[in-house]
């Protein structure tokens, strides 16, 4: 499994790999690789699937794409979408004519000093909140804070993950506001800052596969 998207696709192929769209529910559509044997999740399978996904993407309004990787029978396809089905309406009208940008910052983590523990237990529903708050927050460099305010009016909504001297924004953007969001973006680009897109919407996907 690809995708799910909300209209059929023509056959399409990825190379030598042939894609089509099949109804699984009224309005919701899955993008799959008809086989014989379930492949092998290599690195070239997983590459096959993310073109597979962006191709898909350029020829409908709305698209859901399935964790890399995703292998599921016919039946098991079905079975979950009429399952999750009024999620599924929900997640495709909520992408619906919108795109993923994505902006990678480079920028250490700032410097945490290590706090001591206070002589009073705190009670554990506080120090779960608090442990829930901080994995929420994810800081950004200050130097990549004008370029987010700059294509702020563009977004939809944002979703940030952090790593090793790194942070990844997502947004999800309208299709008409693409040009209008990268021309913000470069003239107030900052030379950490690097911008990607468009692209399906990876990041604003409900993980239902």
């Amino acid at each position: 499994t690809g995708a799910i998207v909300d209209t059929p696709v023509p056959p399409f192929r990825v190379g030598q790999r042939p894609f089509r769209s099949v109804k699984c529910a009224p309005g919701v559509f899955a993008i799959v690789e008809r086989r014989a044997d379930a492949p092998t999740v290599t690195d070239l399978h997983l590459r096959a699937q993310h073109r597979a996904v962006v191709q898909a993407s350029r020829k409908v309004d709305a698209i859901l794409p399935a964790r890399f990787g995703t292998l599921l029978q016919a039946d098991d396809l079905i079975d979950v979408v009429r399952n999750f089905e009024e999620d599924i309406h929900e997640a495709l009208e909520d992408v619906h004519g919108k795109v993923q940008m994505t902006i990678r910052v480079l920028g250490g983590p700032p410097q945490v000093t290590p706090r001591k523990k206070s002589s009073s237990q705190k009670a554990p529903g506080r120090e779960y909140l608090e442990a829930l708050r901080a994995a929420l927050h994810v800081p950004i460099p200050r130097t990549a804070r004008p370029v987010l305010r700059a294509v702020e009016p563009f977004v939809v909504r944002e979703r940030r993950e952090r790593g090793p001297g790194l942070a990844t924004i997502y947004h999800l953007v309208k299709r008409e506001d693409v040009r209008l969001y990268r021309t913000a973006f470069d003239e107030n680009v900052v030379p950490a800052a690097h911008l990607t897109g468009p692209w399906p919407p990876f990041a604003f996907t409900p993980r239902l596969f």
